[in-house]
């Protein structure tokens, strides 16, 4: 597993805003740290359990993820747009609002259908750990055999076309630029070898 890329991945999926996020602090501003102590236990739980029933789907339906992440996609922007025109929407008074305060169960049941947290454990399960965990376990079954090589093999080229009259971002260019260099890098590279 590439350590490197997981926590990446994690660090900036966490410190990203998402509905947990907002609402969390939306309860706080409301009610006070103290105050908001129920729903937020109720967001954490929440979200151990989700992470252990993903971790359960997705080992169990890991064939499907590249089928499903489409339309969770949507359904998760389709639940921002939710939230915000329910955040929009709200045009009852400040007293009124400071008379309901979410419970530890509407936290658990927030953190449950919140779509980002279902990508990020989806992502993280599918993405790093059951990789990792399938080949480390048909290794030490002897399903899977690694295999020492001194062999060099000849590169792997790709194909990419480029309209030259066509205009091209900067960060398109910068990219065709750096593919030509590397492939007339590796071709020099195997004249020397041959």
């Amino acid at each position: 597993m590439n350590i490197v890329a997981f926590l990446t991945y994690v660090i900036v999926t966490s410190i990203t805003p998402g509905p947990s996020n907002i609402l969390m602090m939306n309860e706080a501003r409301k009610f006070g740290f103290i105050g908001s102590w129920r729903f937020n236990g109720g967001i954490l739980a929440g979200f151990g359990l989700l992470g252990i029933i993903s971790g359960v789907f997705t080992t169990s339906l890991y064939h499907w993820l590249p089928v499903l992440g489409p339309y969770f996609k949507w359904a998760g922007a389709a639940y921002m747009l939710y939230l915000v025109w329910l955040m929009i929407g709200n045009k009852s008074s400040e007293k009124d609002s400071r008379d309901v305060q979410s419970s530890f169960l509407s936290g658990v049941m927030l953190q449950l259908i919140n779509v980002k947290s279902i990508l990020f454990f989806l992502t993280v399960m599918s993405a790093f750990i059951l990789p990792y965990m399938t080949v480390k376990e048909d290794v030490e079954r002897g399903k899977l055999k690694i295999v020492s090589h001194s062999e060099q093999f000849d590169p792997i080229y790709s194909h990419m076309l480029i309209k030259k009259k066509k205009w091209l971002s900067p960060a398109v260019k910068a990219f065709s630029e750096l593919v030509i260099k590397s492939i007339s890098v590796s071709e020099n590279e195997s004249d020397l070898i041959h």
